[in-house]
């Protein structure tokens, strides 16, 4: 039962990967922000775990950078009740595999810091993950390491400057309501 439920959710994340779906601040801004947040919170500071975080930046960047390489994007030309651009994204493949290579990372980045796995943990840890993806606001009820945080945070940090970048009014329709 397990496996299938598994399996339903790399489904789910795929087929929303392959679709157009509206960007939204929830995903692309908050809880990046909130990853980060609680790195800065749980890290130690020692010069070890800052040469840790340096490398998971860079390849958070990496990751971020390849999962933008099938993105294309529908500028609708329709406003949201804010007043804002809604623009409507396809991840693409590349988006699933860098997905997936951030979750090998973050399977591997505990054996850094002595932590042995057992097969058992192995798949609890890709459900959780796959949980996450699929209902975004579990991230805010996972208790991970500063490394998690550090990785997912960054991934979705530098995936949504890269949606800035590449789309002409991704910043404003990703930014604050207007007060009415």
């Amino acid at each position: 039962m397990g496996l299938l439920l598994l399996l339903l959710g790399l489904w789910k994340i795929g087929r929303k990967a392959l679709s157009y779906e509206e960007i939204g601040r929830f995903e692309q801004v908050i809880l990046p922000v909130y990853a980060l947040i609680l790195f800065c919170l749980s890290m130690s500071w020692t010069a070890y775990d800052l040469l840790v975080s340096g490398g998971i930046f860079l390849l958070a960047w990496g990751i971020s950078r390849y999962q933008l390489k099938d993105m294309t994007y529908q500028e609708t030309g329709q406003l949201d009740a804010y007043q804002r651009p809604i623009v409507k994204v396809r991840k693409g493949p590349s988006f699933l595999l860098g997905w997936g290579v951030s979750l090998v990372i973050g399977l591997l980045l505990p054996l850094l810091f002595g932590h042995h796995w057992e097969k058992k943990e192995v798949f609890s840890e890709i459900g959780k993950e796959i949980s996450k993806e699929v209902f975004s606001f579990l991230t805010f009820f996972h208790h991970g390491e500063w490394y998690l945080w550090a990785l997912t945070g960054s991934v979705g940090f530098f995936y949504t400057l890269g949606l800035i970048k590449r789309i002409p009014s991704a910043r404003e329709s990703l930014r604050k309501r207007n007060k009415h």
